[in-house]
């Protein structure tokens, strides 16, 4: 694996977040003035590779793009961050993913998305970049492109022998479990969690329960990360059926906005240079930090900025 070019590729997508803050949230019909305006990169794709390449990774990533405005930023945020931008495509059938959020003075928030480009993303352009995943070492998507797409990309990149990671997010009712087997590391959330096995994932003994439940079941060959927020994390290991329970550091809480795509794109870095339970340790540490400060993106700290521990 060594001889490997890229470290981490990601599937995914890039949102646009457009967020106006209110005062309140407005009636039906009703035009209102908005306090404040932010418009920032988003899409947990795009927050995974760039997550993974603030650690060191050397990334590339997969995606689609609208041809606006929105999709050349994207483009410019990506070459920033030093990500193969190979096969990030450019369609004119569909506007790059954008997402309206007004959000009150209470934090409550009303959220429309158009997925748009991202659904464009299909198996052909997946088996248009077989030789980049061949030559990378971990690939990680989850279900925000098309599920067929997922399922294509982790199909391929066990072709390869490359680490399979597979975050079910945004979760979805009868998941085909031909994705289990082409699986090595599943990571949820508590709902996602709840909806992958039936069982309400509400505590840290829940948790434990959801990855007994998931190591059953054929796959998974390296096993189940369930993420609890503050509470930290549960990891199933599918080798010797060992239940570990990871807890979060105490940190003062700023946003909490991105912290589990920052998880999933750190444990996708370390997974390949550690063994597992140091991976989801340093996970858990990187996304503890990213909480601590303002914004999804803008909230992942650089390795540069990181303690010498985060290197390895």
């Amino acid at each position: 694996m060594s001889a490997k070019t890229f470290d981490v590729v990601s599937i995914g997508d890039c949102v646009i977040d457009c967020l106006f803050y209110v005062d309140r949230m407005p009636k039906m019909a009703e035009t209102m003035t908005a306090n404040g305006f932010e418009m920032l990169p988003g899409g947990k794709g795009a927050n995974v590779c760039i997550a993974a390449a603030r650690l060191g990774s050397n990334n590339a990533f997969i995606c689609k793009l609208g041809k606006d405005m929105f999709g050349e930023n994207f483009i410019s945020i990506l070459q920033k961050e030093n990500i193969n931008i190979e096969h990030v495509s450019i369609t004119d059938k569909a506007p790059t993913s954008v997402a309206s959020i007004m959000v009150d003075t209470e934090g409550n928030n009303s959220i429309a998305v158009n997925f748009g480009a991202t659904l464009q993303l299909n198996e052909q352009d997946i088996d248009k970049a077989e030789d980049l995943i061949k030559n990378s070492k971990v690939l990680i998507t989850s279900m925000v492109v098309r599920g067929s797409t997922a399922l294509h990309s982790l199909k391929l990149a066990k072709k390869h022998n490359l680490i399979t990671v597979f975050n079910f997010a945004p979760a979805i009712q009868d998941l085909d479990p031909e994705f289990n087997k082409y699986v090595d590391i599943l990571v949820v959330n508590e709902v996602e969690a709840e909806v992958f096995t039936g069982s309400s994932v509400k505590s840290v003994p829940d948790a434990e329960k959801a990855c007994r439940i998931v190591l059953e079941r054929d796959g998974f060959e390296i096993g189940v990360v369930v993420t609890l927020g503050e509470k930290g994390c549960v990891f199933g290991n599918k080798k010797n059926g060992d239940i570990k329970y990871f807890a979060s550091k105490k940190v003062n809480v700023v946003d909490t906005t991105g912290a589990g795509d920052a998880f999933c794109g750190a444990l996708a870095h370390f997974v390949g240079k550690c063994d597992i339970y140091q991976a989801i340790e340093l996970a858990g540490s990187y996304a503890s930090l990213t909480v601590q400060r303002k914004g999804t993106q803008p909230s992942y700290p650089y390795i540069s900025d990181l303690d010498l521990f985060f290197r390895i």
